[in-house]
């Protein structure tokens, strides 16, 4: 994916988690050399059962070798940091 002169992002995903997976919709911005996705539980998400209960911010690097997620899903608080990277 090329993000070279992207500012804006508007979309929805899909997380799973436990056996679940679960519909998101995100918008964000690319600022100070990184995505920042604000991501909220969602209905409509094709194939995923609704995230409700998930509110979380997500930071990913432009390489998208390094992901940080803080907030809550599915009512509980989570974060964690994750490097994506398969070297």
């Amino acid at each position: 994916m090329n993000v070279a002169g992207l500012t804006k992002f508007v979309g929805t995903g899909v997380l799973a988690v436990s056996g679940q997976t679960l519909g998101l919709d995100l918008d964000g911005k690319f600022k100070g050399g990184l995505i920042k996705l604000n991501a909220r539980g969602a209905g409509d998400v094709v194939n995923t059962q609704p995230g409700q209960g998930s509110n979380a911010k997500i930071f990913l690097t432009p390489s998208f070798d390094t992901l940080q997620l803080d907030g809550k899903l599915l009512g509980q608080r989570i974060s964690f940091n994750v490097s994506t990277s398969t070297d």
